[in-house]
């Protein structure tokens, strides 16, 4: 009787619910790809290669535009990825952390997967917190279009 008891308990237990996706391994993931992301743009900025510049972000902005003046809000400053996540099948959100001097501010973006940027994913939004006390998406504003002068234009305002 044992031995059946022992068996049928085993047998239940592999039926058992699907442990979820681990979290951990998720978040560096999510981690890993904005950082990659984060890496592309700051290269690019570094080398002035506004070819790479553009096409690491969802815009309708030309080379020719004023990009110069938007990447110079970007002198001066360090980024780093601060914490990223899967937002579903949608993307990865992340916060990142901009420093400059004794200033530092936290910003947002999200990044959709498109085959057509060097890293695989393109910049889709970004925005920046309200209040400033809670960092994550729902507390902060919004841009969806001009990306790249909605990044500098932020920087401008916090910094100057």
């Amino acid at each position: 009787m044992r031995p059946c008891l022992f068996l049928t308990l085993l047998v239940v237990s592999s039926l058992g619910q699907h442990v979820p996706e681990d979290k951990i391994s998720s978040s560096e993931e999510a981690t890993a790809i904005s950082t990659k992301q984060l890496n592309a743009f700051l290269g690019a900025l570094a080398s002035n290669d506004k070819n790479t510049i553009a096409s690491l972000f969802v815009s309708t902005f030309s080379t020719d535009s004023n990009i110069d003046q938007i990447v110079s809000q970007f002198q001066g400053t360090t980024v780093s990825v601060f914490d990223a996540s899967f937002r579903s099948k949608q993307g990865v959100q992340s916060i990142l952390k901009i420093e400059k001097g004794n200033a530092s501010l936290h910003a947002f973006w999200f990044l959709i997967e498109d085959d057509a940027s060097p890293t695989g994913w393109k910049v889709g939004g970004v925005g920046k917190p309200v209040s400033g006390r809670r960092f994550d998406f729902s507390d902060a504003i919004w841009c969806w279009a001009d990306l790249l002068r909605c990044m500098g234009n932020t920087l401008a305002l916090i910094f100057g």
